[in-house]
C-alpha cells in the first residue's frame, strides 16, 4: 500500500518539476522508509519468537577415555540467561530504533515535496511538522501529524526511543523466567516494560509486556506512515 502509494507522489512530481534532484532526493526517502518499515517488523517478529528454551547449553568438555562398564557421566545442560538478556536488548533496542527512524525519514521525504525553506542539518518528524503548520496552515498533512505526535501512544513511545539512546529500558530483574511445575523445565520468559523509562527507580504498574507493545506500536507506526503519504496526494 505504501509503495503504491510513493508511486503515485512520484508520478507528480515527475509530471510537475523537472528538477531531477528533487526526484533524486525523494527516490532516496522513500526507499529509506520502506527499509526502516520492514526492520521495525522484523525486529518485533524478533522479539515477539525469541524463545529462551533455545539457550539451553552443555558444556564442552575434554575427551577422556572410558570403557563398557564406566561409560562418560551425561552433562547437565545449563541455561545461558546472559545471552537469552542480550538477545531481548538486541530486539528491544533495534525496534525503538527503527520505528523512530522511519518518522525522522518520512520527514525528509515531506519537506521537499511542500517547498520549506531553510532545510536544517538535522530534520525530525517534529521540526518538519511544525514548519508544516506554520507554512501550510491549511495542510491536511500538517493537521494530521500534529494530531499523532499529541497522542498517549507517541508520546510514550517517544520516551523509550530516547532512553534507548542512551541506556536500556529493560533490566535482568524485569525479565521473569517461567518454569513448568509439573516438569520442573523451563517453559518461556515474560519481559516486562518500565511504566516512565525516564523515571527513576522503574516502576512497573502498567505490567507492559515487551512483545505485546512493540506489536502495537508497530502497527500504529505502519498506520501512521501510510496515512501521512495519503494526506500528501490529497
Amino acid at each position: 500500500m505504501i509503495e503504491s502509494l510513493q508511486g503515485r507522489i512520484r508520478e507528480e512530481i515527475s509530471a510537475r518539476s523537472s528538477d531531477q534532484r528533487l526526484l533524486s532526493e525523494y527516490d532516496l526517502s522513500s526507499r529509506s522508509v520502506q527499509q526502516e518499515l520492514w526492520s521495525v517488523g522484523h525486529y518485533a517478529r524478533e522479539l515477539g519468537n525469541l524463545d529462551i528454551c533455545g539457550f539451553w547449553h552443555v558444556a564442552a568438555t575434554a575427551h577422556t577415555q572410558t570403557s563398557d562398564s564406566y561409560p562418560a557421566e551425561p552433562q547437565t545442560p545449563t541455561l545461558d540467561v546472559g545471552g537469552y538478556v542480550h538477545h531481548v536488548h538486541l530486539c528491544v533496542d533495534g525496534f525503538f530504533m527503527n520505528a523512530m527512524s522511519v518518522l525522522d525519514i518520512l520527514a525528509h521525504e515531506i519537506w521537499p515535496l511542500y517547498l520549506l525553506p531553510h532545510k536544517p542539518t538535522r530534520l525530525y518528524i517534529g521540526s518538519v511538522t511544525k514548519k508544516l503548520v506554520e507554512f501550510h496552515p491549511k495542510s491536511a498533512l500538517g493537521k494530521f501529524l500534529t494530531s499523532q505526535l499529541a497522542q498517549a501512544w507517541f508520546q510514550r513511545f517517544q520516551q523509550f526511543r530516547h532512553c534507548t539512546t542512551h541506556e536500556s529500558s529493560i533490566v535482568y530483574d524485569t525479565i521473569h523466567l517461567n518454569y513448568d511445575p509439573l516438569t520442573g523445565q523451563m517453559d518461556g520468559s515474560d519481559i516486562v516494560l518500565p511504566d516512565n523509562p525516564k523515571a527513576r527507580p522503574f516502576t512497573y504498574r502498567r505490567k507492559e509486556e515487551a512483545t505485546t507493545y512493540c506489536t502495537n506500536v508497530s502497527g500504529k507506526i505502519q498506520s501512521l506512515v501510510e496515512k501521512a503519504h495519503e494526506r500528501i496526494i490529497t
